[in-house]
């Protein structure tokens, strides 16, 4: 999924999964990602306010890149891509 509008529609619980999926440790998120503490906790914590579109879009491109897909076929989900390599999905930096 790389349509702004797509990535827009994303919510909380597919952010949390995805990164829940990858095994990776807030640290992990805000350094491939080159974002806040805050602005992670902001994108994951229901009781927050909304993020923007372009921090969702950041995460998601993210998790995308180590190989995860938002999924919408019974509501909202996440999964792992098949053919991304096991290294890929470990806490590599992707400098985003």
């Amino acid at each position: 999924m790389s349509d702004l509008r797509q990535h827009a529609s994303l919510q909380k619980c597919q952010l949390r999964a995805a990164r829940a999926l990858l095994g990776w440790s807030v640290a992990d998120v805000t350094h491939a990602a080159a974002v806040s503490r805050a602005s992670l906790n902001r994108a994951e914590n229901d009781n927050m306010p909304t993020p923007s579109v372009k921090l969702v879009r950041l995460l998601a491109l993210t998790y995308e890149a180590a190989g995860v897909e938002f999924t919408y076929d019974r509501g909202p989900g996440v999964r792992l891509s098949l053919g991304v390599p096991p290294e890929k999905r470990s806490s590599v930096r992707y400098g985003f």
